[in-house]
């Protein structure tokens, strides 16, 4: 049914949080989130709701610096895991 847009409002999709309907910036629904690291943005419905090639949209942009910093601060420290995951990454 085309038109009909689903509230998510309340609903939550990885870090965010999703906090009212925001003006139209396209096609479809456009959200006003809040993610947990403090930062607010908007996304688009189908990028919460819709799996993509990519995956799903799980925060503002925040989380793949906090996944660099986790990996490095890891990797600084010897993790035993770490290298093991490092050492078959290369033989692809």
């Amino acid at each position: 049914m085309r038109g009909v847009t689903t509230d998510l409002t309340s609903n939550r999709y990885g870090n965010l949080l999703v906090v009212g309907i925001a003006p139209k910036q396209g096609a479809g629904s456009w959200w006003h989130c809040a993610c947990d690291c403090g930062a607010s943005c908007v996304k688009a419905g189908k990028d919460l709701t819709k799996r993509t090639p990519a995956g799903w949209v799980h925060s503002c942009g925040c989380r793949p610096a906090l996944t660099k910093s986790i990996h490095k601060r890891l990797q600084a420290q010897g993790h035993p895991r770490l290298k093991l995951l490092h050492t078959e990454h290369r033989k692809r």
